[in-house]
């Protein structure tokens, strides 16, 4: 896991390379408010572990710009929190100098040549400054009093972005002319790898040049999301061909023709995490978004408590076991609805969509379920005889299909809808079920349906999740579990998943409460339990993963997968009785949806689709004398905790071992073990008492074995 990645309030501005070192620049933000984070971390082991290396009280902190020049690090640090400036390290960042000028946004390095943008107003003018010596000293170019963001340099080209124009110089910044009026900011400028290209991404798309910089103009065939904030050039082969990649807020674009043209490069990032959907129809995989969030306000792991992102229908499409995708969605998109599930059965893939609450109200969009029998290329809206559209769940027994329907997540109307000709037509199987249906799931006969009801009075309402089962397809439904649903500032746990296996049933409860904080955090509410049958009546167990929002539960065999909110994949391999994190090697804890094809497990998280085999995580490791074959430590379990937390750790030989726990500036908060260990698997106890709620990092050391992750502390 790289250091503080999926963490909730820092997050990273910047990277450098330089030969085997990796730095990176850390940004703190928390909810409305910013805060100090680790600065600067490194790493000189391919990323497996990550730490600020430095002693230096006085390091940069709210990195917003990083470069390296042979063991020469700069970085520009934030305005504010006594940290305002540029710092300068010529001991790979050990100890720190400030130096001139503040407020810097990007570099542009040429040998011992920097270029500096500077936008933000404050100790120094905005515009462009120049250090001929690797940064050590600073002067200012003709370039001032342009709020400036990004810069690149190519020979004696040097081009800036402002606010509204491309400058270009062609004596090394001595003297600046404008190259183009964008009539908004430049956040990215990046030259060809060859010929005479230059690209510029900006809040209103990208602009090219094919003149080095002369004349420009809009390219943005293809590009459906902006603003554009980031850019990439990689050689194509011919002497003047490049592959470009715009990062934008709706996800990763590329072009293969110089910018020409432009798709979708994978999966889009920012995507609103409860609604993404996996299915798999035994040759394709399938990835739904079920919102893209076009801004980037931060929130509660991409979810803030008073910003909705816009609803999306998109799904992507892999043949190769998701090596590569592509973007299969003609007469799906841009329907402005959310795609809430997909579903794959006898070669027909069926996506459920629920409308945006505006588009709902005027009709303008059809939503319901649609259907493509040729892999994605079309799919086709499939509603006939649908009494309503609003669908929030999908499940199949054989040649049946049912769908969940939901008018309002909480008290209000809904039902299952039944199709028995492969979604040609449509009707009720909800007799006496009624109310909204947010998960379903099936197991031979039986169709389970989890229902959000209320009881109570209008003032005094009382909230409950229940669980339902039919044994006919719907024709009558009897309830077997009913849990209270204890509302929590504003968060309201409901079942968001049901997984069957025979006489097993796997609940997964997921939410979040908003806490009484001036910065509006959010503490994740769910958990699973099991309920199973004995032949006369269901038997239900004590929650288990407590606190943990769970948006996705699948299983194969005796073997359960949970997937939840902000603590990665849980596995069971008893049917639900316990559980264990398998997160090895997932950097985004963030999980939408699971899905198994073949032998694989999937799993689609807030930055992409990952895999893992299911080999490595369909059985409990055994402690009859076999030892480990490697060394191993394991996501902390549970995760959030509060206050205690186990850590298991594998050694396949003796070795003296060192595990420590670290908050987020690097300091030792606890040493659990520092001493020679045998050989096996082992566990150790974390008690987080007397500790501050946030984000910590456990690393283990054994031998030249060292690995690191992190843990939630939420009180």
């Amino acid at each position: 896991m790289v250091y503080s990645s999926t963490s909730t309030v820092v997050y990273i501005s910047s990277l450098s390379i330089d030969g085997s070192n990796v730095y990176s620049g850390t940004y703190g933000f928390y909810g409305s408010g910013y805060v100090a984070g680790p600065g600067v971390l490194m790493t000189s082991d391919k990323g497996v572990s990550w730490a600020p290396d430095t002693t230096d009280i006085s390091r940069p902190i709210l990195i917003c710009a990083l470069t390296t020049i042979d063991s020469v690090v700069l970085a520009s640090s934030e305005f504010g929190l006594g940290s305002v400036g540029m710092y300068r390290s010529v001991d790979n960042g050990k100890h720190w100098t400030r130096v001139r000028p503040s407020g810097v946004a990007c570099y542009a390095v040429q040998g011992s040549n920097v270029f500096a943008a500077v936008s933000n107003p404050g100790i120094d003018t905005p515009g462009v400054y120049f250090s001929s010596d690797t940064g050590a000293t600073w002067k200012a170019t003709s370039l001032l009093n342009a709020y400036t963001y990004s810069i690149a340099v190519k020979g004696s080209i040097v081009l800036a972005g402002s606010d509204s124009s491309i400058y270009r110089s062609t004596d090394n910044g001595v003297t600046w002319n404008v190259a183009f009026s964008t009539q908004s900011q430049v956040n990215a400028l990046a030259f060809g790898s060859s010929g005479s290209f230059i690209y510029a991404g900006a809040d209103n798309g990208v602009f090219r040049s094919t003149d080095l910089g002369l004349t420009w103009a809009a390219t943005n065939l293809g590009l459906t999301s902006m603003p554009v904030y980031s850019l990439a050039v990689y050689p194509a082969g011919s002497a003047d061909s490049s592959y470009v990649f715009v990062g934008t807020g709706g996800g990763i674009f590329r072009s293969i023709d110089n910018g020409a043209t432009w798709k979708v490069s994978g999966l889009p990032g920012h995507q609103f995490l409860p609604s993404m959907s996996l299915a798999s129809d035994g040759t394709r995989l399938f990835a739904g978004a079920g919102y893209v969030k076009n801004d980037v306000t931060p929130g509660f792991h991409h979810w803030g408590p008073y910003l909705w992102p816009d609803p999306s229908t998109n799904v992507f499409v892999s043949a190769d076991d998701g090596a590569t995708w592509a973007e299969e969605d003609s007469g799906l998109s841009g329907m402005h609805a959310e795609l809430t599930s997909l579903l794959s059965g006898n070669s027909v893939t069926y996506a459920g969509t629920y409308p945006s609450y505006y588009y709902n109200n005027i009709g303008a969009y059809p939503t319901g379920v649609f259907l493509t029998t040729n892999g994605g290329a079309n799919w086709t809206n499939s509603v006939s005889g649908m009494t309503n559209t609003n669908v929030y769940a999908l499940a199949s027994s054989g040649a049946d299909i049912f769908a969940g329907i939901t008018n309002s997540n909480v008290g209000g109307s809904g039902g299952v809808e039944i199709s028995t000709n492969m979604g040609s037509n449509w009707s009720s199987a909800d007799s006496g079920l009624g109310g909204p249906i947010l998960a379903l799931a099936t197991s031979g006969s039986n169709l389970f349906a989890g229902k959000v009801f209320r009881t109570g009075t209008p003032f005094q309402p009382v909230y409950w999740n229940g669980v339902y089962l039919s044994t006919n397809n719907g024709i009558s439904w009897v309830i077997i579990d009913a849990e209270q649903a204890i509302l929590q500032g504003g968060g309201l746990p409901q079942i968001s998943s049901l997984s069957a296996d025979g006489s097993i049933l796997i609940v997964g409860i997921g939410g979040a409460k908003s806490n009484p904080d001036y910065n509006q955090t959010w503490t994740p509410l769910g958990g699973v339990y099991q309920l199973t049958f004995d032949g006369q009546k269901w038997n239900k167990t004590d929650s288990a993963l407590s606190g943990s929002y769970t948006t996705s539960v699948i299983s194969s065999g005796h073997n359960f997968f949970v997937g939840t909110y902000t603590g990665g994949v849980f596995a069971s391999s008893d049917d639900g009785t316990t559980w264990r994190s398998i997160s090895d090697g997932l950097t985004d804890m963030s999980v939408g949806s699971l899905e198994i094809k073949d032998a694989m497990l999937f799993s689609s998280t807030s930055s992409g689709v990952w895999k893992r085999p299911l080999s490595e995580v369909t059985s409990v490791p055994k402690e009859n004398g076999l030892l480990p074959k490697d060394y191993g430590l394991e996501q902390n379990y549970p995760n959030p905790f509060n206050p205690t937390t186990t850590i298991r750790y594998a050694l396949p030989q003796r070795s003296h071992v060192t595990l420590t726990v670290f908050n987020m500036l690097g300091q030792v908060v606890a040493t659990l073990v520092h001493e020679e260990v045998e050989a096996g698997s082992h566990e150790v106890m974390f008690d987080g008492t007397g500790l501050a709620s946030g984000v910590y990092f456990y690393r283990l050391r054994a031998g030249v074995f060292v690995q690191s992750r992190k843990l939630l502390l939420l009180k």
